[in-house]
């Protein structure tokens, strides 16, 4: 089998689909993560930004 200019076996299709799914469900957990605790993160900069000045 040929995938773009270089040979593979027939395993390596499948890694290949298992490694861009996993991409994509730890990219849509970070997303989820940093919507979740950017209004801390803002919170938390003007509370310090207050203190500072």
């Amino acid at each position: 089998m040929v995938f773009g200019s270089v040979a593979m076996d027939a395993g390596q299709p499948l890694v290949a689909d298992m490694l861009a799914i996993v991409t994509c469900f730890v990219a849509r957990l970070s997303g989820s993560r940093s919507q979740e605790f950017r209004p801390k993160v803002k919170t938390a900069a003007k509370e310090a930004e207050g203190r500072a000045g």
